[in-house]
This record gives C-alpha cells, sequence and structure tokens, in this order.
C-alpha cells in the first residue's frame, strides 16, 4: 500500500509540475502574441501615414509638373493647373511667332 501512495504522490506532483509550466508557457506567448500584434498595428498605421504622405507629395508633384506644362504650353494641363499663374498665356503657332517677330 505505501509504494501505490508513492506511486500515486510521485504522479501527482510530476502533473502540478507539467501544469504549471504549461501555465508560465501559455502566459509567455500570451504576452509574445499581444507584443507582435501591438508591433503589426504600428507597422500598419506608420506604413498607411507614408503611404498618405507620399501620395500628397505625388498628387503635389503632378499638379506642379501639369503648370509647367501648361506655361510651356505642352502636355494637357488639369483642372487645378489651368488655375495656376502663368497658365492662361495664350498659346502660339509656330507660324505665328514667327509672323510676329522681328522684321
Amino acid at each position: 500500500m505505501t509504494v501505490a501512495l508513492a506511486v500515486v504522490a510521485i504522479i501527482w506532483h510530476q502533473q502540478r509540475t507539467i501544469d504549471k509550466l504549461r501555465d508560465g508557457t501559455s502566459q509567455s506567448i500570451d504576452k509574445l502574441r499581444d507584443g507582435t500584434s501591438q508591433s503589426i498595428d504600428k507597422l500598419r498605421d506608420d506604413t498607411d501615414r507614408g503611404l498618405a504622405k507620399l501620395g500628397a507629395a505625388i498628387a503635389a508633384n503632378g499638379e506642379r509638373l501639369a503648370r509647367i506644362e501648361g506655361f510651356l504650353g505642352i502636355g494637357m494641363p488639369d483642372a487645378a493647373a489651368s488655375r495656376a499663374a502663368g497658365a492662361t498665356l495664350p498659346k502660339q503657332d509656330p507660324g505665328q511667332a514667327e509672323e510676329s517677330g522681328p522684321s
């Protein structure tokens, strides 16, 4: 009877130890998941902000390019560029420029 009780006590002790290890490991895994999720969320937010800034910069550069094209008389300026200074200058055909030039 003593041997059987000792075996049961050993098994019970091992089971408690395994349960404690399992709980500790589970908590560590949960902390890692939370940290990883927060890092991923931060990276997504940073990426979204960066893409928004990039989109704004691209739009601004496109507007500048359209104003320059409008000023030079090349390309098809968009509505924003046509309101820009210099975009409404009259365009001349090359033949008109030669005729109105100095004689």
